[in-house]
Order: structure tokens, then sequence, then C-alpha cells
């Protein structure tokens, strides 16, 4: 992106294929979209698929029903912003690209000039959910991104309706009840604490 926050779709799509093909990433996270689909992208995002990458992006930040893509693909983690009243942002999309919701209101980020302020969007909601991804591989790296999305529907804290619902999808993402679950699975050596 240039310093307007702007960039071509076909950076884009080089950067989703340098992600698996040269750097080998194993999480690709997408805070932006496209509000139509682009064939091109979806082939670029099916073959990060294919290479084992587990996909979160942002569902979009106009408050209203617009799919966005990437986040519309089935094989994406679309991510919903909430702020920490645990409610809805007011601009954050609700359609069926909504996987899963984490906070995107008053968080620090970085920004393009170097800086750090407190943002809005679902943009910052959507690398909380990768942050997430980025724990349980380091738990187990044999996670395959259909089980993360699995361990995010048995772990995430339901919120507005019951179930699933387009406001909050699965719900909110829950880091230690995701990784309580996961770590059911894993093998693991506490040593024993020497204390004189």
């Amino acid at each position: 992106f240039d310093p307007s926050m702007s960039t071509y779709v076909d950076d884009l799509l080089g950067a989703i294929y340098d992600a698996v093909d040269v750097y080998n990433c194993k999480i690709i996270n997408m805070s932006w979209g496209l509000a139509s689909n682009n064939t091109a992208l979806k082939e670029a995002i099916d073959y990060a698929d294919a290479k084992g990458a587990i996909m979160v992006a942002a569902v979009g930040n106009y408050g209203s029903k617009t799919l966005y893509y990437p986040a519309a693909y089935s094989n994406v983690i679309g991510v919903a912003s909430v702020g920490a009243n645990k409610v809805r942002s007011s601009f954050s999309q609700y359609n069926n690209s909504v996987f899963v919701t984490a906070l995107g209101e008053n968080v620090r980020s970085t920004y393009n000039d170097g800086d750090y302020y407190y943002l809005h969007g679902t943009s910052q909601a959507t690398p909380m959910v990768s942050g997430v991804a980025a724990v349980a591989l380091s738990i187990d790296n044999r996670v395959t991104s259909s089980e993360f999305r699995q361990l995010l529907i048995e772990t995430s804290e339901d919120l507005g309706s019951a179930g699933y619902d387009v406001y909050y999808g699965y719900g909110l993402v829950n880091e230690k009840a995701l990784v309580e679950k996961l770590m059911q699975n894993v093998k693991y050596y506490v040593s024993p604490v020497n204390v004189k």
C-alpha cells in the first residue's frame, strides 16, 4: 500500500502467492477487502488454501450487508468487530462472511507514518484472530486451516442470537478456551520446580 493507503489488485495477488511460495507462510492476515468478487483473487486464495495457509480477512467497515472479498470466500475466516462491551461495532459488516468477531475498537496499532494510534475497524480485529492462529500453530504445527476453524467454532464466546448469526458469526474469539482445547490433544512435559 502507498502512503494514501491505495494499492493495485495485482500487488495483492502477488503478495498472496509470495506468502506461500517464497516465505512459506502458514497464516495470511488480510486487513483489506474488495467490494466485488474477483476471479484472479479467488484463484490466489484457493492456491494458498491448497498450500495449507490459514487465511483471515476483515469483513469490512461500512455497517452494511455488502460482502467484501476475500472475507466472503468460504476458505477464509471473516472477522467482524466488537467493542470492549462485546457489542457489535456499528461500522462492522453483517452478512454470512462473518465467521467470528474480535476486538476492533480503540486498538493501539501501527500506522503508515511510523507512529502508533488508537484505531477502529475490522482491520484491527482481524490480526487478533491471526494471532490466535499463530498461538495454535506454536502449540501444534500440524493444525490445519479446517481444524483451526473448528477450534474457533467450539471455543468462541457466543454473542447475539444463540448459535451462529451474521452479526457475530460463531462469537467472540476466546484464546484461553482455544488453547485449553488444543492442549487436550498435545503431549507435554512439565519440569518439576526445585524450590529451596
